[in-house]
């Protein structure tokens, strides 16, 4: 039988769209252009792949990463770094939500938001990927020759601001509903 997609599925479809393009927007015309202390730099556009619902497919999830990832190489003239760096967190957050404690059965689809998985959880899911992201990103910047006191700068500093952009995002944007 050929595919059918759900009325569920394609407004989950839709959103995740949506958000894909909102991120990539406040990436590319905001936040792009704000660079603290020479080397600390926010990229919070990878909320879109933190928040994709728990138990979407892992291949779709690697392809949107990438494609998202190329295109904030192609506006910041990053030569893949941007889409390799969210192909690892792709890769890496199915076992990370899978692993780490919730108050939800695994077999759930939940989005994973603030509002959703409480503060603790979401920091700790937060934390972990966009530190992952920006360690991957940093380094494979900052090759052949990386000056570590540098790198280990942008990696802390960039993931703590990313971090705390993407918590007050979440405040803002899922304080009056509770998504599932």
């Amino acid at each position: 039988t050929p595919y059918r997609a759900t009325p569920q599925a394609m407004q989950s479809s839709r959103n995740v769209f949506l958000l894909l393009v909102v991120a990539l927007a406040g990436q590319v015309l905001l936040f792009d252009h704000i660079e603290l202390w020479g080397r600390v730099v926010a990229y919070p556009y990878v909320i879109a792949l933190l928040l994709l619902p728990s138990q979407y497919r892992v291949t779709a999830g690697l392809v949107v990463a990438f494609l998202l990832g190329l295109a904030v190489d192609l506006f910041a003239s990053t030569p893949g770094l941007h889409a390799a760096s969210c192909t690892l967190l792709a890769f890496v957050r199915p076992y990370l939500v899978g692993n780490l404690r919730t108050r939800f059965n695994h077999a759930e689809d939940v989005v994973p938001t603030l509002r959703n998985m409480g503060i603790g959880w979401t920091l700790q899911y937060t934390l972990i990927l966009v530190g992952l992201h920006h360690a991957a990103l940093f380094i494979l910047a900052s090759t052949p020759h990386p000056r570590l006191d540098v790198l280990l700068t942008q990696i802390v500093g960039s993931t703590l601001l990313t971090t705390a952009i993407i918590l007050l995002i979440q405040l803002f944007v899922h304080a009056g509903h509770r998504e599932r």
